[in-house]
């Protein structure tokens, strides 16, 4: 599956008088984006606020700059020592309950989420979140900010309804005046990603008109914020199959993203990846390899190699080498994203959608017998974590139907995952609110799954018991031996 860029939103950080301050070296780096020099001057102020032998929580402020400004230097590791170092500070110096408690586990729940520990980073999160509601320092932002990096923890997971609970709860919350417009755009843009995910692609683009026009009205015009909610109205369209449309929308993200962030920010790999995957579909391969390269050398030298973002990159590379008939690198790339999901690194949606992958590929290659167990894998994950109406359920049964339909003609289970389908499609239309575009655009779409129910019933009164199409050998090489 795509990945969406979300901002997660940093704990606010509110220094006390007696907390050692943050130097002027810090500040002058963080006025020029040089996260790097921020770090190297925070560091410092870290060993002189510890050579001053503290008696109590005053390198506490210290700790959780250095961890946000380590986070954003992409130096996970440090960051999540000192959210770490700051939380044991807290908890041994603090009242029970205090705000700032809650903060070093916000931070902390945002570094493991960023890193593909999504369970350990929900724990954090649950928390924080349990410290700021039992405490009476705490103000409704920040239950507001910790429910949403939370719902956004849970989405990653492919719980979606849960999600959306909390996502909703902070809404509810964030309204209450006096509201803060970007914190609010700020829930209706992570609500309004969750929604696509579903594929409830009119709401998603309804609350993503909403957060942009409250950005757009709050901040500065090229604030990276704008063009993460430009981004995703783009990735919106791709997800309904409008890539023409989404096209000229990511770009002017992309054009956005390049003047503000540095060359090699993950940022800018992230919308290389989404106008990747509305440039393919329309034919246009070769951009669509290079921007995805291009991606993967960014991606690789920020994350470890198993982290789900460098592996999102590499599947979406595979899907391109498979439309242009480069077998042999598209299979090496999707077992090797299928060996990481498979270790829990990544959400079940996104191993399913490997799986259907390199059984497009294998179906090409003649592979049926082995395509079909892969396709089989993938509609047992469907499943589990997406409703009947979902778009990818509804595909998992056609394409394992069409798999089978391509082995033997008259199989039993033909007819039932045809009309599993076909199903799914139904719900799907009935959900939209009279015959909009998006509903006649998924018509069009899903029009096949009919057509395919029809031919199977044909063959299966022609009671033929032949394969459809000529046997092919498998041309695949097999898989390297560990």
């Amino acid at each position: 599956m795509g990945c969406l860029f979300l901002l997660l939103v940093t704990p606010l950080i509110a220094q006390a008088a007696e907390r050692w301050p943050v130097g002027d070296a810090v500040r002058a780096a963080k006025d020029i984006s040089d996260d790097r020099g921020a770090l190297a001057a925070l560091r410092s102020d870290l060993a002189a606020c510890q050579q001053s032998a503290p008696g109590a929580d005053q390198c506490l402020d210290v700790l959780l700059e250095l961890s946000a400004t380590a986070r954003r230097a992409l130096e996970f590791s440090a960051a999540e020592g000192y959210a770490r170092a700051a939380g044991m500070l807290a908890e041994r110096t603090l009242p029970l309950g205090h705000r700032d408690i809650a903060t070093t586990f916000d931070m902390l729940g945002m570094i493991l989420t960023e890193t593909g520990r999504h369970r350990e980073g929900e724990a954090a999160y649950r928390r924080a979140l349990a410290i700021i509601e039992a405490g009476s320092s705490s103000s409704d932002r920040d239950r507001v900010r910790i429910l949403r990096n939370l719902a956004f923890n849970i989405d990653e997971q492919d719980r979606y309804a849960e999600a959306e609970t909390l996502y909703l709860r902070a809404i509810e919350l964030g309204s209450r005046e006096p509201a803060d417009p970007v914190d609010l755009a700020q829930s209706y843009y992570a609500l309004a990603i969750s929604l696509s995910r579903q594929s409830r692609y009119e709401a998603a683009e309804l609350l993503q008109g909403k957060a942009l026009t409250l950005f757009q009205g709050t901040m500065p015009a090229g604030d990276p914020t704008i063009s993460a909610s430009i981004a995703n109205l783009g990735e919106n369209l791709n997800q309904q199959g409008r890539y023409a449309e989404a096209e000229p929308i990511l770009r002017r993200a992309i054009q956005m993203a390049e003047t503000m962030l540095f060359p090699h920010d993950p940022i800018i790999a992230e919308r290389y990846s989404m106008l990747a995957r509305a440039l393919a579909p329309q034919g246009k391969y070769k951009e669509a390899e290079d921007r995805l390269r291009f991606a993967l050398t960014i991606v690789e030298a920020a994350f470890p190699a198993d982290h789900p973002r460098v592996v999102g990159v590499t599947v979406d590379l595979a899907n391109v080498l498979v439309r242009v008939k480069r077998w042999d690198e598209a299979a090496s790339l999707y077992r090797q994203a299928i060996r990481t999901y498979e270790a829990n690194r990544g959400s079940p949606t996104s191993l399913a959608a490997s799986y259907a992958g390199m059984a497009t590929l294998l179906e090409s290659r003649g592979c049926l017998s082995e395509a079909a167990g892969l396709r089989r894998k993938a509609v047992a994950i469907f499943d589990q974590t997406v409703p009947p109406s979902h778009p990818w359920r509804i595909n998992a049964r056609w394409h394992l139907a069409e798999t089978l339909r391509r082995q033997s003609a008259g199989s039993a289970e033909l007819p039932r995952l045809y009309r599993a389908a076909a199903d799914g499609v139904r719900a799907r239309m009935a959900g939209f609110v009279g015959f909009s575009r998006a509903a006649q655009t998924e018509m069009r779409q899903f029009s096949v799954i009919f057509a395919s129910q029809v031919k199977a019933a044909w063959s299966v009164g022609q009671g033929t018991g032949k394969a459809l199409t000529a046997p092919t050998q498998c041309s695949l090489p097999p898989p390297p031996q560990p």
